[in-house]
């Protein structure tokens, strides 16, 4: 009788393990920047004057058009301001690929206060991590990264969503004769995602 338990304990295990009708699928790590074929991120950019007044606007757009394998590595092509970077997510966020070195971008997840280097000339600061953005596609809770440069005062404030990615950003600086920097561009995106299924 012994035996005929343990036959159809072992019988259940493997039927109930093999069962294709409600199969196991991963938890997907969380990203800051969401990287699957056809996520898009598509902007309203505005130039602002000096004044204040919006001089003109246009459309730009982020968009995640490839995919590839370098030395084992699964990396995401992705098309933006007219060039394509090979990123990739990381235990500690997300990063352009270029000559198998990887370059930190958004460090997540992240402290408020940590900054680290993006190139030879910029750095950015975690400056929040729990800032709501409100837009006409929706609110969102974001991470607020402060884009510095080394040799001015120019810097870009990017709020990215995790797992949803750009919401907005602007860009402060100078214009021509005006040595004061004020906010010279901002960018609202609405994210378009791929769903897994």
């Amino acid at each position: 009788m012994s035996k005929i338990k343990y036959l159809l304990l072992i019988l259940l295990l493997i039927n109930g393990c093999n069962n294709k009708d409600n199969p196991i699928t991963p938890i997907e790590k969380p990203s800051i920047i969401p990287l699957r074929i056809g996520n898009q991120w598509l902007g309203e950019a505005e130039r602002i004057g000096n004044d204040g007044s919006v001089i003109n606007s246009s459309y730009v757009g982020i968009f995640v058009i490839g995919s590839s394998i370098v030395d084992s590595t699964d990396l995401f092509i992705l098309l933006r301001d007219g060039q394509q970077y090979s990123c990739l997510n990381t235990d500690s966020g997300f990063v352009y690929n270029w000559n198998n070195q990887n370059y930190w971008q958004y460090k997540y997840p992240a402290v408020v206060g940590e900054q680290f280097p993006t190139s030879s000339n910029a750095y950015r600061v975690i400056v929040a991590t729990d800032t709501t953005i409100t837009t006409k596609y929706g609110k969102y809770n974001c991470y607020h990264y402060s884009l510095r440069f080394y040799e001015n005062e120019f810097h870009t404030e990017e709020f990215i969503s995790p797992n949803i990615g750009f919401i907005y950003s602007e860009h402060y600086q100078t214009d021509g004769p005006t040595p004061e920097i004020f906010l010279y561009s901002r960018i609202t995106y609405n994210p378009i995602l791929i769903n897994s299924d």
